[in-house]
This record gives structure tokens, C-alpha cells and sequence, in this order.
């Protein structure tokens, strides 16, 4: 089920970054070229199934084959978060031009990517995420930087950025960790960061729109009338409807 929601999410977002594209994109496919850098930061906790997981690695890299334009304009990059290894987010693709030469193989990588497990460090998702952007030599020359988070639930690791409690409930904990990543990310240059919520319950969507989502205030999807949204997803009628 889960797998099924998060292809919902794929689907849009492809089209989001080929909406983009239709105005910014160049003719070549050189590191010049790129015009928008974006990173999908992908929930890989231990509440998706290895048959889940599959179907959603299918998904994206079905979008990378079908739905990204393959002219050098967008440079991709895939981050899980989870646990494996004494890690908490890995880098699974990227950065990558996505060019003809180039989207054929990134979409075998993507389909080997396995899953990671463990709890939901969000904020090591989205920090290495915008480590991958902001250190790619394709950073000064691109329009946009972009984030596209994935989740099913609030953060519940830390990763000990914060140092105080931001969002007011008395604690510094790894959802704390996760509002400093992105205050810290949008003062380096990210310009939008969307996320798709996956059956939350009411408190974790006001937290994810009022806190994460950049810029501020985030609106809720669709429509998709401004740059930074929250899509909530709830079940797989939703993902056929999206899909046609």
C-alpha cells in the first residue's frame, strides 16, 4: 500500500520537474545545461515491505525512463533515509545529468537500490540530500535547487543539529533537528522544498506544512498553484486517479 502511495508521489513530482523544464531547458546536454538540481529524499524505514519497496524503486525509475526529459536540464540525485550499515541516509543516485546517454542507466541503478529499515532520521534524509546538491559543480550554474521528501511519519531520530526547541513543545528532538537542516539549507540557496505525506495523521500534516515545507506558508496539494506544497496521500484509488 504504501509502495502504491509513494508512485502517486513519483508521478507528480516527475511532472512538476518536467513542468519546469519546458521553460528552462537548453539544447545540449552538457554540466552547463543544468537548470534545475533536484533531490528526492525517499522514506526507507521499516513500515514499507520488501514487495513495497520494489514496486516504488519500479516507480521511480520508470519516471526516470518516461517522464524526466532526458536533454541534460535536470540533474537528479535519490537519498533513503532509514538505518543499515551504522548509517542513517544514503546516497543512492546521483548527482546525475539526466541526458540520453545517461537515463537508461541511472533507472537500472535505481531498481537496485535496497531498502534500508530502521526508524525515520528525516533530518540525516534531508541533510545529506542538500550536502549532495550544494557540493555538486553544477550548484552555481543551476536556476533551482529543489528538495522532494517522501515521508510517512514525523522524524523520531536525531541527528543532533538543533540546539534548542524550534517548534515550541518543549523538547529538542529529531523533529527540532529536522526545521534547522532546512533553515540552514534554505540560507545556503534551497529555493523549494515539497514534501508527500503518506497517510499522516492531522498533527504530523500541520507540523510537516507549517515547519518543513519552503517556502512558507505552505500550501497544500493540488492544486499546484505555488512553490512549496504538501500532497497528502491516502490510498491507492487516489494513486490510479493521479496516474490516468
Amino acid at each position: 500500500m504504501f509502495a502504491s502511495k509513494h508512485m502517486i508521489i513519483l508521478v507528480s513530482l516527475f511532472m512538476v520537474a518536467f513542468m519546469f523544464t519546458i521553460a528552462l531547458a537548453p539544447t545540449c546536454a552538457t554540466a552547463s545545461s543544468v537548470r534545475i538540481q533536484l533531490c528526492m529524499v525517499i522514506d526507507g524505514s521499516t513500515t514499507i515491505s520488501n514487495s513495497e519497496w520494489n514496486l516504488t524503486v519500479q516507480a521511480v525509475s520508470k519516471g526516470v525512463t518516461e517522464t524526466i526529459p532526458h536533454d541534460g536540464s535536470i540533474e537528479l540525485t535519490v537519498v533513503q533515509f532509514g538505518y543499515s550499515g551504522g548509517l542513517f541516509a544514503r546516497t543512492e543516485v546521483g548527482p546525475r545529468i539526466i541526458d540520453s546517454a545517461s537515463y537508461s542507466t541511472v533507472a537500472d541503478q535505481v531498481l537496485g537500490i535496497p531498502k534500508m529499515g530502521g526508524s525515520t532520521p528525516t533530518a540525516s534524509g534531508v541533510y545529506l540530500g542538500w550536502q549532495e546538491i550544494r557540493n555538486s559543480p553544477n550548484f552555481a550554474a543551476a536556476t533551482r535547487q529543489v528538495i522532494n521528501l517522501a515521508t510517512d511519519n514525523k522524524p523520531n531520530v536525531r541527528n543532533d543539529n538543533a540546539t534548542i526547541d524550534l517548534d515550541g513543545d518543549n523538547r529538542t528532538d529529531g523533529a527540532d533537528d529536522l526545521i534547522a537542516v532546512v533553515n540552514n539549507a534554505v540560507g545556503q540557496g534551497l529555493d523549494e522544498l515539497d514534501i508527500e505525506g503518506i497517510n499522516l495523521i492531522p498533527q504530523e500534516k500541520d507540523w510537516l506544512r507549517n515547519w518543513v515545507v519552503r517556502p512558507q506558508p505552505g500550501a497544500i496539494a493540488p492544486p499546484f498553484s505555488k512553490t512549496g506544497w504538501i500532497r497528502y496521500v491516502a490510498n491507492v484509488s487516489e494513486f490510479a486517479d493521479t496516474l490516468g
